[in-house]
């Protein structure tokens, strides 16, 4: 809801856009004058007063080049407050979307926990042999080309299944906010459209929406 006050948003962005800038341009004039004092020190050698005026000419360049974006990117940034905006609204009528995180957490544990079983009899499974390192005599498990296998198996289990539940919660906020955006009633919209969403994660919802938005 504090997103949607008008020009609250837009104040947010531009002050922190403008607020670079001041810091940018602050942060080269204290190298510049650094630089020229320095200079006047008879103690500072010619390289770190050299050094000291290229680092101040590089932070106006960048200062510049930086106001010269803010200037390209006006209208760009107008579009992306204006879609913030309009997620605003999605999130106030969808509010489930806001603990879609908490569940997909929730999803990464349920499987972390019988993955770390698995890793942890594989971890278990070697043969524990004696090697003596110039006299030195220590214990290590020795594992087989089967297990290290395995050991790579469970690692790509553990980075698909977390990011798969991760693309879910995407799916079902991008179809959520989709499904908010086409539909013309938005008295119909709530935290049921994201259930519906997880029913029917695909073909339904862009149906929907295309026949809402026709």
């Amino acid at each position: 809801m504090l997103l949607r006050i008008p020009g609250l948003l837009t104040l947010v962005i531009w002050t922190i856009i403008i607020s670079l800038f001041v810091l940018f341009l602050i942060g080269s004039i204290l190298l510049y004058s650094l630089a020229k004092k320095y200079h006047n020190d008879k103690h500072t050698s010619d390289a770190e007063v050299r050094l000291m005026y290229a680092c101040s000419y590089i932070g106006f360049v960048v200062t510049a080049l930086y106001a010269c974006l803010m200037v390209v990117l006006m209208r760009r940034i107008a579009l992306a407050i204006g879609i913030v905006k309009e997620a605003a609204r999605a999130v106030g009528k969808i509010p489930f979307l806001i603990l879609l995180p908490i569940v997909e957490v929730v999803g990464v544990v349920l499987f972390l926990i019988p993955w770390v079983i698995y890793v942890i009899c594989l971890a278990t499974s070697g043969k524990n042999e004696t090697k003596d390192y110039y006299g030195l005599k220590y214990n290590q498990y020795v594992y087989d080309k089967n297990t290290k296998w395995a050991f790579l198996y469970m690692l790509f289990c553990w980075f698909w299944t977390s990011q798969f539940i991760i693309a879910i919660g995407q799916l079902v906020i991008a179809l959520s906010v989709t499904a908010f955006y086409f539909t013309h009633d938005k008295s119909s919209i709530g935290n049921s459209t994201a259930f519906w969403v997880r029913r029917w994660p695909f073909g339904s919802a862009v149906l929907a929406a295309a026949q809402s938005f026709r």
